[in-house]
């Protein structure tokens, strides 16, 4: 089930596999709730899902182009059902949210079905960017061309008010309900790990812990990422990573995965923005961040298991 010409999985074909991995691991799949277009919001639990665990949180698709992020928590998942990390799982759980926004991804998969196949897309149903959507500096406005906007025209138009989306409402509701210590969210590009604030250039309290699990994943990457606060790759508001952080207390990391993927052998790279964001070939950058990413999971376990 992948897309034309693409190394892509169809939404089917991501929900397929949530389906395999859950009956082949015994992981729990949880129905979070439904996106704005009515299609449903799913997560896969390692662990047992006890929420007195301290847990661990994986989640990608904020932005409907950002395939990349959806295949890695994927594939975080693949390797979690194979066994990886089996170890840790009897003192936390892991969650991995593939496709934080269906109907986003739906949109880019019938574009890249179509006509040329060019793709771009980045908002919910709605028009609005959920990574701006968050109460933390919602109204607050940086002075960066990729803060959060009031204006509906902006690629980065944060809706009419805090979690105003029918996806935000959904994510806050199941962070509330558990028991988050630790989240990755993955997203392109950038090549690099962040970590709060993102939408101020101050450092935050728990900046040398952040700091040092952002760098026990770039450490262990056989191509190391950059490690270092959001604000400093660019700054923004209404972020879901200072939601997390200064609201819930979570350690939240966010990991911008690759860089520009415009590739000189590659023609289908020159003139579809998809490509530009998702590389044509998925394979190398995964084995470059998730084996490191899956470190977390260990240290969810020994930073927590007395919780």
């Amino acid at each position: 089930m992948f897309i034309r010409d693409t190394a892509y999985k169809t939404l089917r074909g991501v929900e397929a596999e949530i389906d395999a991995l859950a009956a082949r691991s015994g992981a729990e799949i949880a129905l979070l709730g439904e996106s704005t277009e009515g299609r449903p919001i799913r997560a896969l639990c390692f662990g047992g899902g006890d929420y007195r665990k301290p847990e661990l949180l994986y989640y990608a698709l904020e932005h409907s182009m950002e395939y990349i992020g959806a295949e890695a928590a994927l594939d975080a998942a693949r390797r979690l059902a194979d066994g990886e990390c089996s170890e840790f799982l009897d003192k936390t759980n892991v969650w991995v949210l593939p496709v934080f926004n269906p109907d986003g991804y739906a949109r880019v998969e019938k574009q890249l079905s179509s006509g040329l196949g060019l793709a771009f897309a980045r908002k919910n149903a709605s028009g609005v960017d959920l990574n701006r959507n968050f109460p933390v500096a919602f109204y607050h406005f940086p002075g960066s061309v990729f803060a959060g906007s009031p204006l509906k025209f902006s690629p980065h138009y944060r809706g009419a008010e805090p979690c105003s989306e029918q996806e935000t409402r959904v994510f806050r509701d199941f962070i509330l309900g558990r028991n988050f210590k630790i989240s990755l969210a993955f997203h392109c590009f950038g090549a690099s790990i962040l970590y709060p604030y993102f939408y101020k250039k101050s450092k935050c309290g728990a900046h040398d812990t952040l700091a040092a699990l952002a760098g026990k994943i770039s450490f262990a990457q056989r191509s190391p990422y950059s490690v270092k606060p959001g604000h400093k790759l660019y700054l923004t508001n209404g972020s879901s990573a200072d939601w997390l952080y200064d609201e819930q207390g979570i350690l939240a990391l966010v990991m911008e995965i690759g860089k520009l993927g415009v590739k000189a052998d590659r023609p289908e790279s020159w003139i579809n923005p998809f490509f530009w964001f998702n590389p044509v070939d998925p394979r190398e950058e995964l084995d470059n961040i998730v084996p490191a990413s899956l470190k977390l999971v260990e240290e969810t376990a020994s930073r927590f298991c007395g919780d």
